[in-house]
């Protein structure tokens, strides 16, 4: 799944992408790049907690570009680096 940006987003409903910015953020409450990176963790966890995919490989998946990019936003979101969030999933699991 590429990263659907404000500029994708926008002009797959025939908007301009500041009137379409703020219709989200009126109707979410949130800005929407913060709103579909929060989406993209989300994924992530579900991810790294029930797949053996690498972290570089999912990081890749979820276009998280450059690729160390999704560890610092990752742990901003989560507290945890990707790879230590699959380490407690896992003895959480056990």
């Amino acid at each position: 799944t590429a990263f659907l940006t404000v500029g994708k987003a926008a002009a797959h409903l025939a908007l301009s992408e500041s009137y379409f910015a703020r219709q989200f953020k009126k109707h979410t409450g949130e800005n929407y790049i913060p709103y579909i990176t929060r989406k993209r963790v989300e994924r992530a966890k579900l991810l790294l907690a029930h797949t053996e995919r690498p972290v570089l490989r999912i990081a890749t998946e979820l276009d998280f570009q450059p690729v160390n990019y999704f560890s610092r936003t990752f742990k901003k979101y989560v507290g945890l680096t990707p790879s230590q969030y699959r380490q407690k999933f896992a003895r959480d699991a056990a």
